[in-house]
C-alpha cells in the first residue's frame, strides 16, 4: 500500500474541502506534526497508519475498530 494521506486512517472523512489552488484536501486527525492541518491526498508523513478499515472519523463505524482488530 502506498503510504500517502489518502490511504491513511487519519485523513478525515468528515472534514474535507476542494481548494482552488490545491485541489482536494482533508484535515489530518493524527496527533503528530500535521494534526489539524489541511493535507493533500498525495502528501506523506511519519504518522501514516494504514486506513484499511476506513478513516478514524468514518460515520457509523466503531471508533475503536483499529484497536480491536486481530494482529496476525
Amino acid at each position: 500500500m502506498v503510504q500517502t494521506c489518502q490511504t491513511c486512517r487519519y485523513w478525515s472523512d468528515q472534514q474535507a474541502r476542494v481548494h482552488d489552488h490545491h485541489g482536494l484536501q482533508a484535515v489530518c486527525l493524527s496527533r503528530g506534526i500535521w494534526a489539524g492541518l489541511w493535507t493533500r491526498p498525495n502528501s506523506t508523513c511519519e504518522d501514516w497508519a494504514s486506513g484499511h478499515l476506513g478513516a478514524v472519523d468514518e460515520p457509523d463505524q466503531p471508533a475503536d475498530r483499529y484497536e480491536r482488530q486481530q494482529v496476525a
